[in-house]
């Protein structure tokens, strides 16, 4: 029997959450193309949440078009409980940031559970 879960007891992937990770990035990367990474620093300046979150809490990428950069802020919340923090146009494309400190904390949370396991 196989198991089709996406996600194991702790909120891990597993074999089949990661490959439907994989494809439904695929299909992005297919549609819209690659986004450019970009300044997160200068991106929360632009977006106006300087002082709101840290560049080390959030990512930034440059989109080739308004579209791209919101099926990836709804990809990112739906599929990762991401937030998108804006989408505005730039030079160049459409700027996008999302707001990476609900991935931070079930990182930390996991070390945290493995450190009390080990410990015991």
């Amino acid at each position: 029997m196989t198991d089709d879960r996406l996600t194991d007891d702790a909120g891990h992937l597993t074999d089949a959450g990661l490959a439907a990770f994989h494809a439904r990035q695929d299909r992005m990367f297919a549609r819209y193309g690659y986004p450019a990474q970009y300044d997160t620093a200068q991106a929360l300046d632009l977006l106006g949440k300087t002082g709101e979150i840290q560049p080390d809490e959030a990512i930034a990428f440059l989109y080739p078009s308004r579209e791209a950069a919101e099926a990836f802020a709804d990809s990112n919340l739906l599929n990762g409980d991401l937030p998108s923090l804006g989408i505005m146009e730039v030079a160049g494309g459409w700027l996008g940031a999302v707001d990476i400190r609900p991935d931070l904390a079930r990182v930390k949370a996991d070390h945290e559970r493995r450190v009390a396991a080990a410990s015991n």
